[in-house]
């Protein structure tokens, strides 16, 4: 809250919407008895929704044209963070992604600094970015195009889908361009086991349902050739058996690895999620 409550944004141009999503560490109390500077409005889920039915909520609570998307874990790094969004959007309307780093506190891993140089923090200031790259960490839009969207997907539950799958329909229609000077700093700290089994279940539970929905993506996500038996394709089914997979694991540990090592990691894992989700698939139809 702190970070912002000291934004140089004045305070009635702006709301801040929190979604509780079921929590029970006392924060939907914290929210309902804030007595502090900003226009605070709670959203309190009795149980647990999911991101994209939260972030919904959330949007339809909304009363401003413009929403400006932060995670939990997510603040602020300077006071000039919705300042600029702001400017960003008053140039016409736009998707502006902005960027997020670990917080200096933090003493960062491999994975972390890998983490930190993915998506839309490759490009220069006011890039182009594709669809893909959209992150609800910090973003912002106009709220009527989320609405006219539908928002974010519902159907997807698991960490990370609802993000792709509406970046992908929002840059149909809007341009997504790259704000990195809208920083933020990342309150967790990552761990290679973590980030590699939320990937792996994001591949098997999300990609499924998004490449059902938007096929066209699976080029983009290099998925397009999995069942082919080319000489490219056998190289990549034979660099992501287990023996190796396993031991470029090792090899990171000692934290020299370049970071397209980490892209091989990432992806090795998408690949795995998504296979078993495909012999699932098999083994259904087979029983019918």
């Amino acid at each position: 809250m702190q970070a912002l409550e000291t934004q140089d944004f004045p305070k009635t141009d702006f709301e801040v919407i929190v979604i509780d999503d079921g929590s029970t560490d006392g924060t939907a109390d914290y929210l309902q008895k804030y007595r502090g500077s900003l226009q605070l409005k709670p959203v309190i889920n009795g149980e647990n929704l999911g991101r994209a039915r939260s972030r919904n909520l959330g949007i339809d609570a909304a009363q401003g044209e413009l929403i400006v998307f932060l995670d939990a874990d997510t603040e602020p790094a300077h006071q000039d963070f919705l300042q600029l969004h702001w400017a960003a959007q008053s140039t016409g309307r736009k998707v502006a992604v902005g960027l997020r780093k670990f917080h200096p506190e933090f003493k960062k891993t491999g994975i972390m600094r890998y983490l930190e140089k993915r998506g839309g923090a490759k490009y220069p200031p006011g890039s182009d970015l594709p669809g893909r790259y959209f992150v609800s960490c910090n973003a912002s839009l106009p709220k009527a195009v989320l609405i006219e969207e539908g928002g974010f997907d519902p159907r997807l539950l698991h960490y990370g889908g609802e993000d792709l799958e509406l970046g992908h329909r929002l840059s149909l229609r809007l341009p997504l361009r790259s704000l990195p000077s809208a920083l933020c700093w990342h309150r967790h700290y990552r761990q290679l086991s973590e980030v590699l089994r939320v990937t792996e279940v994001f591949g098997e539970y999300s990609l499924p349902f998004i490449f059902h929905r938007h096929p066209e993506l699976m080029k983009q996500l290099s998925f397009e050739n999995i069942n082919i038996k080319n000489t490219r394709d056998l190289f990549i089914k034979f660099i992501c058996i287990k023996p190796i997979f396993s031991l470029v694991k090792l090899l990171v540990k000692f934290d020299f690895m370049p970071l397209c090592i980490y892209n091989y990691l990432i992806f090795r894992s998408y690949r795995e999620g998504y296979l078993r989700s495909l012999k699932v698939c098999k083994s259904k139809e087979s029983s019918k």
